[in-house]
């Protein structure tokens, strides 16, 4: 996937950089990155630059097309050749999730196939299976894994709302009315439930043809919708405005047009590509981990608990984080007590510090095969 640079357009009053490598031209396909008020917008993560000169912008997108071609490259190598003791449902999954993230999509679907084949009752898994076919454009089969997710787990909130969104994709509006609502009955407090549940109203409005404003439908779906963007600003983007004057002139249809094209399904469990590429690192061998990937998995996460305190997997993930880095420092200091007793053997503090280190290298060896194969939803 050589880098072999890129177009700009503008598109929203946004630069929109399209990466091109000698894969997607054979594919015929571009990835694309947004710049945005100083910010460089990649499916995955939102990366701070400091202004938009020309010159940094071109630097930046060539940083996330090579971050992006790396963990490409090793989920990849990962899968081929993933050690026995890690082949379960969860790995299968998280790759799916790397490849998911990454818009390939049929890789994505084989990864997660492989977890659901590990263990039918896994609901992440056959979550995802049915995200993945969704944005593959097969919503029967999306359908299909949605529902057993849900049937899994049904009070997982996440799943219903994948679910509503399928729904709404093939327009069965009240399935997707009840979906989103079911979600909103576990968890109250979720921006695109409301969302949802309003596109489910307006569109069924829409298919109904309704030629005369309904002041009372009106005003149920400017209350989902209110209810949505003051929980997720995100949603007032895509012409928010324009959609609400519509819906106050009764022109159901052109609201329903602008509102559809913000609704995109949001995927459950997001899982980092900063941790994904620590923990497959970590699952292949300790030595391919090194220091400074370790400690930019710990920057990133004390960067989300600033803004996110109250999530525990967040302060779990953080922990998980600081084992590892203990295990790399007691294993490399058992490597070179070694050493100094392989120079002098009768070195009293080197072996008394080496039955020290390797009493820890025991010690955090469980830890991390715990945390490594947990069923944990990501960050």
């Amino acid at each position: 996937m050589e880098f072999i640079g890129f177009e700009t357009c503008i598109k929203a009053k946004e630069n929109e950089y399209h990466l091109k490598t000698a894969s997607d031209i054979q594919q015929n396909q571009l990835n694309s990155v947004m710049i945005k008020n100083g910010m460089v917008q990649t499916v995955n993560e939102s990366i701070r630059i400091d202004d938009t000169v020309e010159a940094d912008i071109k630097q930046k997108v060539r940083q996330v097309h090579d971050e992006r071609v790396e963990i490409i490259y090793l989920l990849l190598e990962f899968s081929q050749n993933m050690p026995l003791s890690v082949d379960n449902a969860v790995w299968r999954d998280r790759l799916g999730m790397g490849f998911f993230n990454s818009g390939m999509y049929e890789e994505a679907i084989g990864e997660f196939q492989k977890a659901v084949d590990r263990d039918p009752l896994y609901s992440q898994a056959l979550n995802h299976l049915g995200e993945a076919h969704f944005n593959s454009g097969d919503c029967r089969r999306a359908i299909e894994y949605l529902e057993l997710a849900v049937k899994q787990k049904p009070d997982f909130a996440d799943f219903h709302l994948d679910l509503a969104e399928a729904y709404l994709k093939v327009g069965r509006c009240d399935d997707s009315y009840n979906s989103a609502e079911r979600a909103l009955i576990i968890n109250s407090f979720y921006g695109r439930a409301y969302y949802l549940r309003a596109l489910a109203l307006l569109m069924q409005t829409v298919y109904l043809d309704y030629t005369e404003p309904n002041e009372e439908l009106t005003q149920r779906i400017q209350n989902d919708i209110s209810s949505a963007v003051s929980i997720d600003s995100s949603l007032k983007s895509g012409g928010y405005e324009t959609a609400w004057q519509h819906l106050e002139n009764g022109d159901y249809k052109d609201a329903l047009a602008i509102l559809e094209s913000n609704a995109k399904m949001p995927g459950s469990q997001k899982f980092s590509t900063a941790k994904l590429k620590t923990y497959i690192k970590l699952a292949m061998s300790l030595d391919k981990l090194s220091y400074d990937e370790v400690f930019d998995y710990i920057a990133y996460l004390e960067e989300k608990l600033d803004k996110n305190p109250q999530f525990a997997d967040l302060h779990y993930e953080l922990g998980a984080a600081h084992s590892i880095l203990g295990n790399i420092f007691a294993s490399r200091a058992s490597k070179y007590y070694k050493r100094a007793l392989e120079v002098n053997p009768d070195y009293s503090k080197a072996r008394s510090n080496l039955n020290i280190s390797e009493n820890l290298d025991q010690g955090t060896e469980s830890l991390l095969k715990t945390i490594l194969n947990s069923r944990d939803v990501g960050c």
